[in-house]
């Protein structure tokens, strides 16, 4: 009974642990609560990270580095280049022997007496024995290793460095068209700043000689047909004028988006073209051939293939292994409190070697798949 108290006890145990466990997941079904908790914490951060008093000052450098680091699509492809890294140390961990151990209180209703019974007269030849208590304890600790095993966590390690290699390339995409758009937006929105006094300006000269041509029409200075037609090439003007201004205020609007900016933050961006300039003239003067091979090795896609194509090897190869014949060792040590043994504690081992007839008569197909 003290046995059957103790493994109760260990059960109710097992059970608050589960219960414990499902609690800290803290799991959001979607549109509910929770999910909407999720949302508006989530706003508070990026309300708080994009609250920036009065005017700052901003060179394309600078640009660059605060879009990649608030870019969310960045810092999730961040996280997943370290998940990947994590994974490299569990495959290796796949290479080491499996080691259990294991204990047990075992009873039963009876106290399982048996007999014997004899060949040749078919009478009983021993009188009803018990050769286990009825309550026990057993205790084992094993260890087996499967050398296959080793080949291929080995081949599957070197396909989680790949993958690592995977993820950081597609970190390195996603940062170089941040970079790119940051690029592209920094000189429009450094070009509205520029010509914003000369486009006001130019703007309400348009709209006075509207005013005078009216004026004009007015006191039969000018025909309708000449006040007319000197009014539509000016509203075209004006319009076009109009729809450059705007173009380039939403750049700046959007530099805003980029950087995580709120919209009320006044940019002086201080990078001048000319700095630019002899970095353009230099690549200029460079071979076309050269520089598009240098895309071609340094270009994300291109290396993410490469990876790819090694990842597709090797699970070639680990098909192939799978079909050799698997030497197994195996080691125990093992206690049991039956007092009824002579030897309460011994040690077993075994070498083995399996193979699966299966994978052999499987092989062809799964090495052409």
């Amino acid at each position: 009974m003290t046995c059957l108290y103790s493994v109760g006890r260990i059960s109710a145990l097992l059970f608050s642990l589960l219960v414990v466990t499902n609690c800290a997941g803290n799991y959001a079904q979607l549109d509910s609560e929770r999910h909407a908790e999720i949302i508006q914490s989530d706003k508070a951060y990026i309300d708080t990270v994009g609250e920036t008093a009065g005017t700052v000052e901003l060179s394309l450098e600078q640009a660059m580095e605060r879009a990649v680091q608030y870019n969310l699509d960045a810092r999730v492809s961040a996280l997943e280049v370290l998940s990947r890294q994590d994974n490299i140390t569990l495959e290796r961990l796949k290479a080491f022997p499996n080691v259990s151990l294991s204990a047990a209180a075992q009873g039963r209703s009876n106290k399982g007496a048996s007999s014997s019974q004899s060949v040749l007269t078919g009478t009983q030849s021993l009188e009803p024995s018990i050769s286990t208590e009825q309550y026990r304890r057993t205790v084992d600790l094993s260890t087996n290793w499967n050398m296959i095993d080793i080949a291929l966590a080995a081949l599957q390690t070197d396909t989680a460095k790949d993958e690592v290699a995977i993820a950081r390339e597609r970190h390195n995409k996603i940062v170089q068209n941040i970079k790119r758009d940051v690029y592209s937006v920094y000189w429009q929105a450094y070009t509205a700043q520029k010509a914003r006094k000369n486009s006001n300006r130019l703007v309400a000269e348009v709209e006075q000689k509207l005013s005078a041509i009216n004026t004009a029409h007015a006191q039969k200075l000018l025909s309708g047909a000449q006040a007319a037609e000197r009014r539509r090439m000016l509203e075209d003007s004006l319009l076009g004028l109009k729809t450059t201004v705007e173009d380039l205020s939403l750049a700046e609007q959007e530099l805003k988006s980029l950087l995580a900016y709120s919209p009320g933050t006044q940019l002086v961006l201080t990078t001048k073209p000319r700095e630019y300039l002899p970095q353009a003239q230099a690549l200029l003067k460079k071979d076309p051939k050269g520089l598009e091979l240098t895309a071609l090795e340094n270009r994300p896609e291109m290396r993410e293939t490469i990876a790819q194509r090694n990842i597709t090897l090797r699970d070639t190869q680990m098909e192939i292994a799978r079909t050799f014949p698997g030497v197994e060792l195996f080691y125990a040590f093992n206690q049991d409190s039956n007092k009824f043994l002579q030897d309460n504690r011994w040690q077993s081992f075994s070498a083995s070697i399996i193979q699966s007839v299966t994978a052999l008569i499987t092989a062809p197909g799964r090495y052409k798949a």
